[in-house]
């Protein structure tokens, strides 16, 4: 099947807007799953895995963001500057791929097939501090609170970027 290749065709400002919009959709639902992960739900006597479902989906939101961020560096303009918001994101969350990658192939995984050495024995297994700030999961230790302050100090260097970007247009 031949790709859809009109991407010569989007302007400047279509990039950076939906971007921007994939941006603050993930940062929505970071706060809502570091939220979640420090709070009691109502499912949680029914549905004991309830904390690693939303630590899953905080990964795949923080993965999101960062993906939302790659958009607008097709703009040259901005590339460059944009680039090095996400250098210092990506550094600020250094288990994101590999914890994404592990829950998103955990079928390969579960089998010992994984691209990284990791035993099938681990991918259920972690720990939690008390009040659901810390979480460690194979050897990686998540801070939810910094890696959402991390995201937010992306998500507001982006939203710069753009109105700068606008302001210039």
């Amino acid at each position: 099947m031949k790709e859809n290749n009109f991407s010569d065709l989007i302007s400047d400002e279509a990039i950076l807007e939906r971007s921007f919009s994939f941006c603050n959709e993930a940062m929505h639902t970071i706060s809502l799953q570091v939220r979640r992960l420090q709070t009691t739900e109502p499912e949680d006597s029914k549905f004991l895995h309830r904390k690693w479902a939303d630590l899953r989906f905080l990964i795949l939101s923080l993965d999101r963001l960062d993906k939302a961020v790659g958009i607008a560096r097709n703009v040259k303009r901005i590339s460059s500057e944009v680039k090095k918001a996400q250098d210092k994101f990506q550094k600020s969350v250094p288990f994101l791929r590999k914890l994404r990658n592990v829950g998103e192939h955990f079928d390969s995984y579960s089998m010992d097939k994984g691209y990284l050495k990791i035993s099938r024995r681990a991918l259920q297994v972690g720990t939690w501090n008390d009040d659901g700030t810390y979480f460690k999961w194979l050897d990686e230790e998540i801070n939810v609170i910094e890696s959402e302050k991390a995201a937010i100090e992306l998500f507001k260097t982006i939203r710069n970027i753009k109105n700068n970007f606008f302001k210039k247009c």
